[in-house]
């Protein structure tokens, strides 16, 4: 990864000048920049996703995004795109098996401890920041793998978190 030196920011340069956006204009794609920053920013902000890491896929010229949701769960992959973007069947497929790939080859899936990857989320952005989150497989999933009872557990956890430390607020 390479290393952006600290810079002083305005109110009105921020996103530009973000070290994350200039990591992710660095890699040379000038497809969805915005839209994987802001959903970048939305998984660690909105979401409070962990171990979030930016990645690059040559092979479909666009970043991808891992993380958890929970700290029990499972590492996701998330491929940020734009409505405006026109996909087919096929480029579902080639986008969940480059990226899946991608990731396998890069050796982070040693690093979080994942022995391949199987599914991406599509997050697809609007021009008004609604972000969308598709789950996209190469074949069908049986009933058994979805879900896990930890992370509903975990959820729970945090949403009584949340909601305690808005009463403290009040």
């Amino acid at each position: 990864m390479a290393e952006f030196p600290v810079v002083k920011t305005t109110r009105e340069s921020w996103f530009e000048e973000h070290p994350k956006y200039l990591e992710i204009k660095s890699y040379g794609y000038d497809v969805c920049l915005r839209e994987a920053m802001f959903i970048y920013l939305d998984l660690i902000e909105v979401k409070h996703w962990f171990d979030v890491e930016l990645c690059r896929c040559d092979a479909i010229k666009n970043v991808y995004i891992v993380g958890r949701p929970l700290k029990k769960c499972q590492i996701e992959l998330v491929v940020p795109t734009a409505t405006s973007n026109l996909f087919t069947h096929a480029d579902f497929r080639r986008i969940i098996t480059e990226v899946c790939q991608a990731y396998m080859s890069s050796g982070m899936g040693e690093k979080f401890g994942a022995s391949e990857a199987k599914s991406v989320y599509l997050a697809i952005m609007d021009s008004s920041s609604t972000v969308v989150y598709y789950k996209m497989t190469d074949g069908l999933v049986s009933p058994d793998e979805v879900g896990d009872d930890d992370a509903e557990v975990d959820s729970l956890i945090r949403w009584k978190r949340s909601n305690k430390n808005r009463q403290n607020k009040s």
